[in-house]
């Protein structure tokens, strides 16, 4: 499976947060390429529908929007960060979570050959 590295991750990130008694897991992906974002979609709906998780994914084509969308105090669980950005790349929304967004302060970031998978722990 191409992207099985980021499947286990998932998977073991996901049990993670619904331990934590969520009612629906908020997952974000951010790349811009709209295929991989569409075949990542469909990957993760599977993935709820086989431990009956309700999701909430949304896509982002550019790390400006994203971070616009957590600088006015959204929140989201999971965050598929894929590195080669246009203007802000991965990397830089990373960076942005981790050193300026308080309810993110407890973050585990996985960089994988594809992207980053940063997870809100806290």
């Amino acid at each position: 499976m191409r992207y099985n590295e980021m499947y286990n991750a998932t998977m073991g990130k996901v049990r993670y947060i619904m331990n934590q008694k969520k009612n629906v897991l908020k997952i974000a992906i951010c790349d811009d390429e709209k295929g991989l974002c569409s075949e990542l979609e469909s990957m993760l709906e599977n993935i709820g529908k086989k431990l009956n998780i309700s999701m909430e994914i949304s896509i982002w084509f550019s790390g400006e929007s994203i971070r616009d969308y957590l600088e006015k105090g959204n929140q989201i669980d999971i965050i598929f960060l894929d590195i080669e950005l246009i203007k802000l790349t991965g990397i830089d929304i990373g960076s942005y979570i981790r050193n300026s967004l308080g309810q993110f302060t407890r973050n585990y970031t996985q960089t994988t050959k594809r992207g980053l998978l940063t997870t809100n722990k806290g």
